[in-house]
């Protein structure tokens, strides 16, 4: 504990309460309104799998059948992509969604913020995001389609994670920043593409007889399962090798004969995906940046 009047352990040499103490207790504030949301969430995700559990026959019966339409390839996601499949995405015999029929049936016993956050869960939509910066206390997401940014604090959600990952999923709004709703599985950069490419497809598909397409979102929310696997599928590819300057300028021009089509700045994405990886320095990679004519990766540490 710090007296009021000790020296302030920053080293400013003022005492305490005229120089960092304020700050620690609004830290503290924050942290304590964190953890509330934090359990509420816990609590009203636990009343929602166990009133699902008892429509579908009881727990067992729910946990088997959550995870049917998730293959192998998902692995250690299939229970989570499973919840956030029933809960959120998958419509019922009754046209409802598991967040609409439990509001629909239990909705009136809750009240204050506790209805807020559902109510909230009941309107949030999925998109996929990818890392595009970080920031002093967590990392900066930006929206594939909107092209709209959100702060991600970390957090027991959210931690640093490589340059450019992506992730499909749902992000919930809290105090002016962002946070993780339910399963991310953050993968390689290349699933931007795939997933935006399969996208497209779909929505051509299912196109209405008057040319009109259904919104990502909700492609990807009918879709669940498959594109989850898409991103795992694209993620598992094989890792490109980090090397000296001379060795990915010459990767460059290879993987660019073999895909003209590509950005330079995608084709270096990827390579400071690899790197980030291993080293989040990738202060070298800003080298081969200006032999390419490329920005700075924001991502220099």
């Amino acid at each position: 504990m710090i007296g009021r009047n000790d020296p302030c352990p920053c080293g400013s040499g003022k005492k305490y309460k005229q120089c960092c103490m304020r700050k620690h207790e609004e830290e503290q504030v924050l942290q304590a309104k964190l953890k509330h949301f934090f359990d509420r969430k816990y609590k009203l995700t636990i009343e929602l799998y166990s009133f699902l559990a008892q429509k579908q026959g009881g727990e067992w019966a729910f946990d088997q059948n959550k995870v049917k339409p998730f293959n192998s390839i998902v692995n250690r996601f299939r229970a989570g992509a499973g919840d956030m499949w029933s809960y959120f995405f998958q419509v019922y015999d009754n046209g409802l969604r598991g967040i609409e029929w439990f509001l629909a049936e239990r909705g009136q016993r809750y009240s204050g913020e506790a209805r807020e956050m559902l109510e909230r869960w009941a309107a949030m939509k999925v998109s996929c995001y990818q890392v595009v910066d970080q920031y002093e206390h967590g990392m900066i997401i930006e929206d594939l389609w909107s092209k709209e940014r959100y702060r991600m604090p970390y957090c027991e959600t959210m931690m640093k994670l490589p340059s450019w990952t992506v992730s499909v999923g749902m992000i919930e709004p809290y105090m002016g920043d962002w946070f993780i709703h339910g399963v991310h599985m953050w993968s390689h950069p290349d699933v931007a593409y795939e997933v935006m490419t399969r996208v497209k497809s779909l929505q051509e598909e299912t196109a209405e007889p008057s040319g009109q397409e259904m919104p990502p979102e909700d492609i990807l929310a009918g879709n669940y399962p498959e594109i989850l696997e898409l991103c795992e599928r694209t993620s598992n590819k094989t890792k490109q090798p980090v090397g000296p300057l001379e060795d990915m300028i010459k990767w460059y021009r290879d993987a660019q004969e073999k895909n003209s089509a590509e950005s330079a700045e995608m084709f270096v994405r990827r390579r400071e995906f690899e790197q980030y990886r291993v080293n989040p320095d990738i202060e070298g990679f800003n080298r081969l940046r200006t032999a390419l004519g490329l920005p700075q990766s924001p991502f220099t540490v």
